[in-house]
């Protein structure tokens, strides 16, 4: 039983090393493809460039400015295959779309709010004609 323990633990170690050793070399393999993607778009927008030399200057789209973001977040070494624009830059871009998501999330939803004194002369002229609902006379005082 205890060469069977021993032997276990010998093979849950191995395991272990084998399973580090793959995850290690999958992870350069998805950062080496990651900096091939950066390197590419910026590539990209060069070419663009040189076949619209005569256009005015364009921004980057959107498209680019959202690789860029991504990278950010998951590229350790995203600063060493910046070349266009600064780091600054997609910085402030990120900063950007952190605002605009947290204003769009945290825009109110519902009805709009009815003052008080729309409140109380819709219920002053519903108790005088009963035949009218609240919601009509609403809209009615809304027009």
């Amino acid at each position: 039983m205890n060469s069977f323990s021993s032997l276990f633990h010998y093979l849950k170690k191995w395991h272990m090393i084998l399973k580090q050793l793959i995850s290690g070399f999958v992870n350069y393999h998805v950062q080496i493809r990651l900096e091939n993607i950066a390197l590419r778009s910026q590539l990209m927008i060069e070419m663009e460039k040189r076949n619209m030399s005569k256009s005015p200057k364009k921004q980057q789209n959107i498209v680019f400015k959202q690789l860029w973001i991504i990278l950010l977040k998951i590229l350790p070494s995203w600063k060493d295959h910046l070349f266009i624009v600064q780091s600054e830059t997609v910085i402030g871009w990120h900063r950007h779309a952190f605002k605009t998501h947290w204003k769009r999330k945290s825009k109110r939803m519902g009805r709009p709010s009815i003052s008080q004194d729309t409140i109380s002369l819709i219920e002053k002229l519903h108790k005088e004609n009963l035949t009218l609902s609240p919601e009509k006379l609403h809209e009615q005082l809304k027009l």
